[in-house]
């Protein structure tokens, strides 16, 4: 029988393979926050790990709890007007096409109510609505406008090229979260690896 930990990761994280075996675990990285609750649903994974999203649906199988915080970035290419820029305002950003999540994204709805706040919704153009932050990335280097995207995905290889402003002082902090079955007790292994990740990720 395999009593291995499955983990689905719908964000890159900060943790090493030794760490991840530490805690007797497989691990796979998705490419979307669907995928990893429906594999939380279906069974199929014990735990997963993705961005928080809006108001969550009283009917869902799945259990959210708060990992850490993760603020948000505007990234363009380094060729860009907004390079020029080493504090990025909305009212400069939305100057250009935006590549952002699709509505019930942590960081669309965030995002957009800052951009409420200063009267700025009206002026918002999209050049793309995305499922995940590579996604956006990959739109990002097509051209295709400014990706907004969470600080924790900026970490793999695919932005090297890419320059990278803050957006916290605009949008605020954003919280990737833990996803497991609800109604089934996380067991030492599932809670060792959680504090593994806090601690890394911190």
């Amino acid at each position: 029988m395999d009593c291995r930990l499955r983990i689905s990761f719908a964000e890159r994280i900060c943790l090493s393979g030794s760490k991840v075996e530490e805690a007797n675990a497989t691990s796979d990285l998705h490419g979307d926050d669907d995928t990893a609750v429906r594999m939380i649903s279906e069974g199929t994974a014990d735990l997963a790990l993705t961005l928080e999203r809006g108001v969550e649906q009283r009917d869902t199988p799945v259990s959210c709890e708060q990992a850490y915080a993760n603020g948000y970035l505007a990234i363009f290419p380094t060729g860009h007007p907004l390079k020029k820029r080493k504090l990025l305002e909305l009212n400069e950003l939305i100057k250009f096409s935006i590549v952002v999540g699709h509505r019930g994204t942590s960081g669309r709805g965030l995002f957009e109510q800052a951009l409420h706040r200063l009267d700025l919704l009206g002026n918002l153009q999209f050049a793309a609505e995305t499922d995940n932050s590579t996604f956006t990335i990959s739109c990002v280097h097509a051209g295709l406008g400014v990706g907004i995207v969470a600080r924790q995905a900026i970490e793999g290889p695919f932005t090297y090229q890419l320059e990278k402003r803050s957006l916290s002082h605009s949008l605020g902090q954003a919280y990737v979260v833990f996803r497991r079955k609800k109604g089934r007790q996380a067991t030492k292994v599932i809670r060792v690896l959680m504090d593994l990740i806090r601690e890394s990720s911190g």
